[in-house]
């Protein structure tokens, strides 16, 4: 049985192993639309590192317990958008180098996901006022 959405208000490991299998996803993907796949065993830290940032704001949800499909939904096309815009601008540049500004996008990432994750989590009623 694969990774699920966690029970609401029920934080648990299936939604965080989920996240953790989407930023694994998203990580080849990345580096693959790079061109050119790197030695894991040379690499395994910076890779790890970029599968955290990408898994960060669905481990939140599952960590927070919200199960509601429409955060997770939201999360997911947040995700897709900036991921996609970050492949396509390393892609753009066809080995010329990489811009620092696309390493800050990287950091930021987790942080525009997960506020629009937990925006629509709120509009739903699925998280109480802090």
């Amino acid at each position: 049985m694969g990774p699920t959405l966690p029970r609401e208000n029920e934080p648990g490991p299936s939604g965080c192993s989920g996240g953790l299998a989407i930023g694994l996803v998203t990580t080849f993907v990345f580096v693959a639309a790079h061109g050119n796949l790197p030695n894991v065993w040379e690499h395994w830290p910076g890779l790890l590192f970029v599968v955290l940032v990408a898994a960060a704001p669905f481990v939140l949800l599952a960590g927070l317990g919200i199960g509601a499909k429409l955060p997770w939904l939201v999360a997911l096309g947040l995700h897709l958008i900036v991921w996609g815009a970050l492949s396509l601008h390393v892609v753009s540049l066809r080995g010329e180098g990489v811009i620092m500004s696309m390493g800050v996008l990287l950091l930021a990432c987790p942080t525009v996901v997960s506020a629009g994750a937990l925006a629509a989590a709120k509009l739903t009623g699925r998280i109480p006022d802090a």
